[in-house]
């Protein structure tokens, strides 16, 4: 609860310092939540890209989920074909 305590002293003691600690730990939260989210896609599109595929591959991913990662190998793919297999729960969702 360091976190209030910092708030609470920036705000009654109207000085600066307490409240930038807090939006610095709360940004680099922020950006720890974010970052694999948006680097898994920068990592699978460089992982795609070094396939050289023709374009005329089946694709099968197995335990696909949404589909994010398959969707991307169609973009690759112009005559063939991706095909995604996953477990669908209500409950899992």
């Amino acid at each position: 609860m360091r976190v209030q305590a910092d708030v609470a002293d920036g705000v009654f003691s109207r000085s600066v310092g307490p409240l930038v600690t807090v939006a610095i730990i709360l940004g680099f939260g922020c950006f720890g939540l974010s970052a694999p989210r948006l680097c898994k896609f920068v990592v699978w599109a460089q992982l795609l890209d070094g396939l050289r595929l023709r374009g005329d591959e089946r694709v099968l991913d197995i335990g696909c989920g949404r589909g994010a990662l398959l969707m991307m190998a169609g973009q690759h793919l112009a005559t063939g074909h991706a095909v995604g297999i996953d477990l669908w729960k209500t409950g899992d969702q």
